[in-house]
């Protein structure tokens, strides 16, 4: 019998196989890298900072702003407590996405912020350096792919039957 099936057709049906089973496992590394970073570690980031930027101005005003003539501004402790507060509430809202079992939510939620994100840099980008709008395209990037892979995974699952279906609420 094993005269009858031809070599190459073995190795090739072989190949296609590892060569879906290594897309596979490179989609799922990349979803949880990404699923770990935006939803664990910048949201705790971004609390850390907020919380400094609006509780001590001495010390964001050392490392922030390093210029003497925004040390003299009076609504530079304002502003800063602005942007602290913004801070404190993209992390309370990420927390709260991503305790919501709903896929379809967490990616509309990861398009509004990576659009946010988007019109910041695009606001930004003649100021910023090239190492700072390639990060800020990278971040942007990032988010969006994971919300994409967010909209797509439900539907994979449901066609090839993989998995129990996700709550999606709809």
């Amino acid at each position: 019998m094993s005269d009858m099936i031809p070599e190459p057709i073995v190795m090739g049906i072989g190949f296609v196989a590892a060569s879906g089973s290594f897309a596979v496992l490179l989609g799922a590394i990349v979803y949880t890298c990404l699923q770990a970073f935006y939803v664990r570690v910048l949201p705790v980031t971004a609390l850390a900072l907020g919380a400094i930027l609006m509780f001590d101005q001495d010390v964001a005003m050392k490392t922030v702003l390093e210029s003497t003539d925004a040390n003299q501004c009076t609504s530079t402790p304002m502003l800063l407590k602005t942007v602290g507060a913004l801070c404190m509430t993209y992390a309370i809202g990420t927390y709260y996405a991503s305790k919501v079992q709903c896929q379809i939510t967490q990616a509309y939620y990861g398009f509004a912020m990576s659009g946010v994100g988007a019109l910041l840099v695009y606001s930004l980008w003649e100021g910023l350096s090239v190492h700072d709008q390639k990060a800020g395209i990278a971040l942007v990037g990032g988010m969006k792919c994971l919300s994409l892979m967010k909209i797509v995974s439900p539907k994979i699952q449901k066609k090839f039957g993989v998995a129990k279906q996700p709550y999606t609420g709809f």
